[in-house]
């Protein structure tokens, strides 16, 4: 059993997304990291359910589009989230799980509230409870 990471956020996805919704387009990148841990061969994510995978970070990065009429070209949402159990797990509710959203520092007001609204359209339940917005500098 070779070990590849035992880091807290271990578990990655990195993807590029583009979503197309009643006039509103958007293309960029996601990424997505899970604390749990990853071995190489044999599978040993499910020995950890209900003990970890309930912390995760989400980030968009937007290359072009706009959300709520808002132009969000070249911005980044973030968000850090607690939940109540292992994310994924069919057999247990991890929810509501409690997040902190962190908007980029460099859009305004109207384009912060738009990349909010837009993680939480993204994540469904996951970011529902809210509990603060911070702007920052995020470099993605």
């Amino acid at each position: 059993m070779r070990f590849i990471s035992k880091f807290l956020l271990s578990f990655f996805v990195f993807a590029t997304f583009s979503i197309v919704s009643q006039a509103q387009q958007i293309r960029g990148d996601y990424l997505e990291s899970r604390s749990a841990d990853v071995y190489v061969a044999q599978c040993f994510a499910n020995s950890e359910v209900g003990l970890t995978g309930d912390q995760a970070l989400l980030a968009w990065h937007v290359r072009d589009g706009s959300w709520e009429g808002q132009k969000l070209d070249g911005l980044t949402v973030m968000a850090a989230v607690k939940a109540n159990g292992t994310l994924g797990d069919p057999y247990e509710d991890p929810y509501p799980a409690k997040s902190v959203i962190m908007v980029d520092e460099q859009a305004t007001p109207a384009q912060r509230e738009a990349l909010v609204a837009f993680a939480q359209h993204m994540s469904g339940k996951l970011l529902r409870n809210v509990v603060r917005v911070i702007p920052t500098t995020i470099d993605m």
